[in-house]
């Protein structure tokens, strides 16, 4: 059984629900129609195995329903659901709900892919489960390596946080780390003080 080929025909279009003049120019029914009849006069329709007409779902109540001219309610794409997987289920199934057996023959043939070639190793593919679960189980890019330096330069003392790690950086450029108060500088907090009081002295004598 070879691929089904399913084609549905563009749906009806309601001019008046239009909301854009580039859309009623470019959009409208009249043109939609005449797509229609190219399709309908190719040999699409003969090469589909189920091919939709929409018009019989979306009739004049469901068009008054659009909110644009161009989208229909859920209900209307509901039927149209139905409508293919019943046209899926015809190659499918037969009228008793028996599952069709595949044909197989020189036209109509089963495909069978091409063999693997030498990259299909039990061994080296096991080297690779086991490359990504050491590089998992460390969080380390280089297989380990860089965790096993960690443990040697830290005498087994390894900390991966962002607080260890950017820490030190921050503390030499002044800036506290997030959580923590900053360090306030005692000649900030003098000129402070004093320019305080110099602006309630001159507020009293005022």
């Amino acid at each position: 059984m070879g691929p089904i080929l399913t084609w549905m025909e563009p749906l009806p279009v309601v001019d008046k629900q239009l909301r854009t003049l580039e859309k009623k120019e470019n959009m409208n029914e009249r043109i939609v129609s005449e797509y229609r009849a190219i399709v309908k006069a190719s040999l699409l329709p003969a090469a589909a195995s189920v091919f939709v007409d929409p018009t019989h779902v979306c009739n004049h109540d469901q068009q008054v329903k659009s909110t644009d001219g161009v989208h229909y309610t859920r209900s209307v794409y509901d039927v149209l659901s139905q409508v293919m997987v019943n046209g899926w289920k015809s190659f499918l199934l037969d009228r008793q709900g028996n599952t069709l057996r595949p044909v197989t023959s020189t036209t109509d043939a089963l495909y069978v892919p091409k063999p693997t070639g030498s990259m299909r190793n039990t061994e080296l593919g096991l080297v690779v489960v086991l490359s990504i679960m050491i590089m998992l189980l460390t969080m380390d890019n280089f297989f380990g390596t860089g965790t096993l330096s960690l443990l040697a330069m830290t005498c087994g003392r390894v900390s991966l946080s962002w607080r260890d790690a950017y820490g030190p950086i921050l503390k030499k450029m002044d800036i506290p780390l997030p959580g923590t108060q900053a360090k306030h500088d005692p000649e900030v907090d003098k000129l402070l003080t004093e320019s305080t009081s110099s602006m309630a002295n001159v507020t009293t004598s005022a």
